[in-house]
């Protein structure tokens, strides 16, 4: 039987359904993530930088997609012989834990990488500081990093936690300049 933690336990009780309460989950991420990228934002961890470094940190989000998100999924995939013809259906036919969260991690740094790169070309094409350019891409790197971690070793709470940051940095590029 699951065990449920004290925020499950506490909506549950106020009749709050399932998928509301993950609704709710993803709503206060988002909004925690937000605040803490608006209060990033005038925060600069470079004293100068060029605004060329968009394109920098979106090179280095790219690096990010595919080989570093991409290597535990390729792990798993390659211990009964990597299907090079039809990798798609090999993926899918993984289903232990482990091979589930590599084929996640891989999928999520997918879906991540075309918002992350649209904010970073409005903070570019807006005139953006390149110093918060240069300060919110690094941390959302680092971000995603940590995301990585500790959604290979199943740190639920960590890895929510590092996803809402990162989507709040997102969102506070698209919208400051």
């Amino acid at each position: 039987m699951k065990k449920n933690n004290f925020l499950d336990q506490f909506l549950a009780n106020h009749f709050l359904n399932t998928s509301l309460r993950a609704h709710l989950l993803v709503f206060s991420l988002y909004g925690m993530g937000f605040v803490f990228a608006w209060f990033l934002k005038d925060f600069y961890l470079v004293n100068e930088a060029s605004k060329d470094i968009a394109f920098y940190l979106i090179f280095a989000a790219y690096i990010l997609v595919l080989p570093l998100s991409r290597m535990p999924l390729v792990q798993v995939m390659g211990k009964g012989g990597y299907n090079n013809s039809n990798p798609r259906a090999q993926q899918k036919s993984l289903n232990d834990e482990f091979s589930i969260r590599a084929s996640g991690i891989h999928s999520n740094f997918l879906e991540s990488f075309a918002p992350f790169s649209v904010a970073m070309i409005i903070s570019y094409v807006s005139d953006c500081d390149p110093r918060k350019m240069a300060t919110m891409g690094i941390t959302y790197l680092i971000l995603r990093v940590l995301f990585l971690l500790s959604y290979l070793f199943n740190i639920g709470f960590l890895r929510s936690t590092f996803w809402g940051l990162a989507n709040g940095i997102v969102m506070v590029l698209m919208i400051s300049h």
